[in-house]
């Protein structure tokens, strides 16, 4: 087979790295969900408002008491310095660039949020990486935003290399409390909540252009992405019908470059079921099958703002390993309490001898 030859200004991820309660690493992390390996525990002891456990999804390696803050600042370096080792042997023109994606919630001040941004940087520096850093701060669905954001700025020339790393943790001791008492966790009396967890996700961004000079072949390359708005939020006097997630897939489904197969965060509340299946019943012909999906949170639980960097560690990992299904995945996710809605469309047609 002909080597494959890269689109000079399309964008392609060249490395992954991950921190999740079932694996430190996009491989290992992505073996644990294929085999369907679940890290839900009783939280070591905070209660729920009936008086049993907590069921959480927790990175075992880190202290049980922490603080939000400082469990994101680990997860979120160990997630970069993991995606870093390959982009570290490749030759490109100016200092890293870094997109932070974080959660609008569980850090809730712009101030903590830059908190978190530099001093994962300064860790990044003593590592030996020099970088500089941007945040975004919404829900679930920040990914996408910083995704798109990067995309922006590596096709427009300013840049040639960025990295985007989404970190989140649902554990601290107010989170969980804010989330029981909105009715949202899953309990034995609440069948329809969701599984706090935690994690990081980390990928790196570039062109062909810079593919072709270094010589080395992409993980994947980034066929569309779109971000969406939904007005119907959880828990408003409204019905959601879908339609910011319906904008998000409109913008990166293809009805001639079919999707196979999807990676999204539905966490077991009603809520985001109904909202995806509205948006499928209006974008169909994007998908061969829109039942073939990876819902990752019932492994590692609701990661929030890490949930799209993961997905595509999942996607990726899975073209590594040769088990994916085809060549056109889907990555989705929705901020549920807020606004943005976010879908990314990868493909690896080259792994099936098509055109790259």
């Amino acid at each position: 087979m002909n080597a494959p030859h890269w689109q000079e200004d399309a964008v392609y991820v060249i490395s992954v790295g991950a921190q999740t309660p079932v694996g430190r690493s996009a491989l290992k992390a992505a073996a644990a969900v294929r085999c369907g390996i679940s890290a839900y525990r009783e939280h070591p002891y905070m209660i729920d408002r009936y008086g049993e456990p907590m069921v959480v999804a927790q990175a075992d390696w880190l202290p049980e008491v922490s603080l939000p803050q400082d469990r994101m600042i680990r997860l979120g370096t160990d997630a970069l310095l993991d995606a870093l080792q390959i982009a570290r042997s490749i030759s490109y023109r100016g200092g890293l660039s870094i997109v932070f994606a974080m959660s609008g919630m569980n850090l809730p001040s712009e101030e903590s949020q830059a908190m978190t941004a530099r001093a994962i940087l300064a860790e990044l520096s003593q590592a030996g990486i020099s970088s500089q850093g941007k945040v975004l701060a919404e829900g679930n669905a920040v990914g996408v935003k910083a995704i798109q954001q990067a995309c922006h700025r590596l096709q427009s020339g300013s840049e040639e290399m960025i990295a985007v790393v989404g970190v989140d943790s649902h554990l601290g001791r107010e989170q969980l409390e804010s989330i029981d008492y909105a009715g949202r966790l899953h309990t034995i009396n609440n069948s329809w909540g969701f599984t706090p967890g935690e994690g990081a996700g980390a990928l790196v961004l570039t062109t062909g252009r810079i593919l072709g000079r270094n010589k080395i072949t992409p993980l994947a390359r980034v066929a569309a992405v779109a971000t969406g708005n939904e007005s119907k939020l959880l828990g408003t006097k409204t019905i959601c019908i879908g339609e910011g997630l319906t904008q998000a897939f409109r913008g990166a489904l293809s009805d001639s470059d079919k999707v196979v197969h999807s990676y999204c965060d539905l966490n077991g509340e009603t809520y985001r079921a109904d909202e995806f299946g509205f948006a499928v019943c209006r974008t169909g012909k994007g998908f061969h099958d829109a039942g073939s999906f990876n819902a990752a949170a019932e492994c590692w639980g609701d990661v929030g703002a890490a949930s799209v960097p993961l997905q595509v560690a999942l996607a990726t990992s899975a073209w590594a390993r040769n088990y994916a299904k085809g060549s056109n995945v889907l990555c989705w996710s929705s901020s549920t309490t807020s606004p943005l809605r976010g879908a990314l469309r990868l493909t690896n047609s080259w792994q099936m001898g098509e055109s790259a």
